[in-house]
C-alpha cells in the first residue's frame, strides 16, 4: 500500500453515511454485505488519493471502488468510518 496523507472527512459524511450506516448495521445483524452508503463519496476519495490505487499505486481511471482497510466483516464498527476507506482499483 502506498503512503497517503490523511484525507479530510467531507462535511456531510456523518449525516450521509456514518449515522445511517450505524442504524443499518443495527437493523441488519449478520448481513453478508453492508449497504454501500459510502459510494457517493468515491470522487472525494479519488481526489484525496490523486486517482492512484491505495494498494497498487497505479492510476485508476475506470473500475474504481471504495475498499475497507479493516474488513467490515471483522470490524463492523469501522464499516462506515471515513478513515477506513481506501480508493482502489476494482481489478
Amino acid at each position: 500500500m502506498i503512503p497517503v496523507s490523511k484525507i479530510d472527512e467531507p462535511t456531510e459524511f456523518d449525516k450521509d453515511v456514518r449515522t445511517p450506516g450505524k442504524q443499518w448495521l443495527a437493523d441488519h445483524p449478520g448481513a453478508k454485505r453492508p449497504s454501500p452508503l459510502w459510494s457517493q463519496y468515491l470522487d472525494e476519495l479519488r481526489t484525496g488519493f490523486f486517482s492512484l490505487c491505495g494498494y497498487a499505486a497505479m492510476r485508476v481511471d475506470s473500475d474504481a471502488t471504495v475498499d475497507h482497510y479493516f474488513s467490515w466483516s471483522r470490524h463492523p464498527d469501522r464499516a462506515y468510518e471515513w478513515s477506513n476507506y481506501r480508493f482502489a482499483s476494482g481489478l
